[in-house]
């Protein structure tokens, strides 16, 4: 499994390259897990929060895009195989960060929940493989999810999340 950490100069300049995501103050990106095929990608929520993801998988991630706290959902990053699959955080939480498994690709993915008023934590269920190396990562205390970057073609290659205090 291979961790990268980009910073915001980094993905700020990328975005400047045809991101589909435009980056707002305090947008903080988490390292990002998996491998290095695929193109690009930076996909942020339109309001709020993220509160889970939706996608496809078998033995890897095929898909993956983020839910928002109204319900919306992004549009799917990676391939059209698999089983169609939604992991919601309850209501009243947000997503925090994620977990699951990598190596060449996100094999399992999970999302990490907070209730922002306690800082309660709750995990959701992990969808994918059991191949590749387990990692965890959280956004910062006080910031939840706003949105998903990463590397995809046929499968969700490498997965990170952007994190912000004040949401969209």
């Amino acid at each position: 499994m291979q961790k990268r950490r980009l910073g915001t100069i980094v993905a700020l300049a990328v975005l400047g390259m045809g991101g589909v995501a435009t980056a707002a103050a305090g947008d903080h990106y988490l390292a990002t897990y998996g491998g290095t095929g695929g193109a690009y990608f930076l996909d942020t929520v339109s309001h709020g929060f993220m509160v889970g993801f939706h996608g496809r998988y078998g033995g890897y991630n095929d898909a993956v895009a983020w839910i928002e706290q109204d319900g919306a959902e992004g549009g799917l990053h990676g391939g059209t195989g698999g089983i169609e699959y939604r992991l919601s955080c309850p209501s009243g939480w947000i997503t925090h960060g994620i977990y699951g498994r990598a190596g060449g690709y996100v094999d399992q993915l999970g999302s990490i929940c907070i209730q922002q008023s306690t800082q309660s934590e709750q995990y959701t269920s992990a969808k994918g493989g059991s191949g590749g190396a387990y990692f965890e990562e959280r956004c910062s205390p006080g910031e939840g999810a706003v949105g998903l970057q990463g590397r995809s073609g046929g499968y969700v290659d490498q997965l990170g999340l952007v994190c912000n205090a004040n949401g969209r």
